[in-house]
């Protein structure tokens, strides 16, 4: 999120393509290449992204004409990153985490990090039937078995359904030999 830039995002389109990534170093915050290439195909954005994303647009250009107007310091970002602090520096990962902690406690949520929502985005992907090469895709996994080890956590809705869709097919022995035969035929072909 830190690293996110305008460039990397088409509003019009709902478009996002995350190129690099900002990370803490000896030298001060940097921007780094991503670890793979597959992270950087584009990411369709959800409808309700595109409003806050205008708004933080217009923020931004109002923190620096006020500023400007009142003599204060202001950093003209030339990466032009999205999220930014009061003074035009790039947002830091802290101040992120600061004030998603104030969101979360608005909406009567408990403490969650950055990861914790990326988790969460996957379980909620599982619960809607999303096939796991989409999951993947979407949370920029370059194994399968990672999105579906670490983030693809099943609810207990979905536990119950499964358990009861066994149980319809255990009360079916006719149906149960069908597969059998089928997948015997599959084998044999």
């Amino acid at each position: 999120m830190c690293g996110l830039r305008w460039v990397n995002i088409d509003l019009d389109n709902r478009v996002l393509w995350v190129e690099q990534q900002r990370q803490r170093s000896s030298a001060g915050t940097i921007d780094l290449a991503l670890k793979t290439e597959t992270s950087k195909a584009a990411l369709p954005l959800p409808r309700q992204c595109i409003a806050p994303l205008r708004w933080t647009r217009m923020r931004t250009a109002m923190l620096r004409e006020r500023a400007l107007a009142k003599g204060r310091p202001w950093f003209e970002d030339p990466d032009q990153h999205v999220f930014i602090s009061r003074t035009g520096h790039p947002l830091l990962a802290s101040n992120l985490y600061l004030t998603m902690q104030r969101i979360l406690r608005v909406a009567g949520l408990g403490k969650m990090n950055l990861k914790g929502l990326r988790k969460s985005c996957g379980t909620l992907l599982v619960h809607l039937k999303a096939h796991p090469r989409v999951i993947k895709a979407i949370l920029r996994h370059s194994r399968i078995a990672t999105t579906l080890d670490i983030y693809a956590e099943a609810l207990d809705p979905d536990v119950i359904e499964a358990v009861s869709a066994l149980d319809r097919l255990l009360r079916q022995p006719a149906r149960i030999r069908s597969l059998e035969v089928a997948r015997s035929q599959m084998e044999t072909d």
